[in-house]
């Protein structure tokens, strides 16, 4: 299970409507994902070729949240956050995305679980393996938002899984890094496996 699977078997079950991804790139994802209306947004990547009622938008995902031309009563069922690789940013989408989230909805947001320290530095690393540093965008949230629900499913470089709910909130660490993440990422992220995933979600 990857993460096409994740975001379609979760569409599937909750009967979603209404999915916007962030982050298209050459639409690979956005593609392959089966919902009615879909959203997609990406300042670089290529438009994709889709027919009303979808949209592309060639914008950050700032503009998108700050304008949202002709949606100002957007409603989202599920959001993939897959754009800037770096805490701020992955911190500001998720944050925007919760705002416009319907109360059963999902976010899911991907490159949570880096393999190695090169993998995660701050910077956007080209022509190499790079997911940045969005695992502490969804530590902060782990440590600071009583009323969500939150997990890692262990597959595809880390799928983080954001509903409204409750959580025991992960003691305050300031100071992020990797030897922090090394030691305590299952139960800093929470991270489950995909049978985890699926006793839970599905």
């Amino acid at each position: 299970m990857n993460r096409y699977d994740i975001i379609q078997e979760l569409i599937n079950k909750y009967n979603y409507s209404h999915y916007l991804e962030i982050g298209v790139e050459g639409g690979e994802t956005f593609r392959r994902i089966q919902c009615n209306i879909k959203y997609g947004v990406d300042p670089a990547g290529s438009p994709v070729p889709v027919n009303d009622p979808n949209k592309f938008f060639h914008c950050t995902s700032d503009q998108f949240f700050q304008h949202r031309p002709n949606y100002e009563n957007l409603k989202l069922d599920l959001v993939f956050v897959d754009g800037l690789h770096q805490k701020e940013q992955a911190l500001r989408d998720i944050e925007n995305a919760l705002h416009y989230l319907t109360p059963e909805g999902t976010i899911v947001v991907h490159d949570c679980l880096p393999r190695s320290e090169a993998e995660q530095v701050h910077e956007v690393q080209y022509g190499v393996p790079w997911m940045g540093d969005v695992w502490k965008a969804f530590a902060e949230l782990r440590m600071t938002r009583t009323d969500l629900s939150m997990s890692v499913v262990d597959t595809d470089c880390g799928c983080g899984i954001i509903r409204f709910g409750k959580q025991d909130l992960f003691p305050r660490i300031d100071n992020l890094d990797w030897p922090i993440f090394q030691n305590s990422r299952n139960e800093l992220l929470n991270v489950i496996s995909i049978e985890q995933f699926k006793g839970l979600y599905l």
